[in-house]
């Protein structure tokens, strides 16, 4: 969900969904990520989030899970390579 002053559901409207393996593209700005179920559909929320190291070129890793210590969605955040500047 992508943060919207003034916006529905606490500022946040929603931005992007996917089921399954997904990637894409999302505007600069304010983002909030959650999983809402794995793929067997056990859990509607996650009961663990935790954001893994990051690796270089990464600016966030988040593991969503049923319990801790797993890591039953990944969201893996990195920047647009066509808006990077050349060195």
């Amino acid at each position: 969900m992508q943060f919207t002053p003034g916006g529905g559901n606490d500022g946040f409207d929603i931005a992007k969904t996917a089921s399954g393996s997904s990637s894409g593209h999302l505007p600069a700005g304010r983002y909030f990520a959650i999983a809402l179920h794995d793929v067997r559909g056990n859990w509607v929320c996650p009961a663990e989030v935790d954001e893994q190291p990051r690796s270089a070129g990464t600016i966030s890793h988040l593991c969503f899970a049923a319990q801790d210590g797993d890591c039953n969605v990944k969201l893996i955040v990195t920047p647009d390579a066509t808006n990077a500047t050349p060195h």
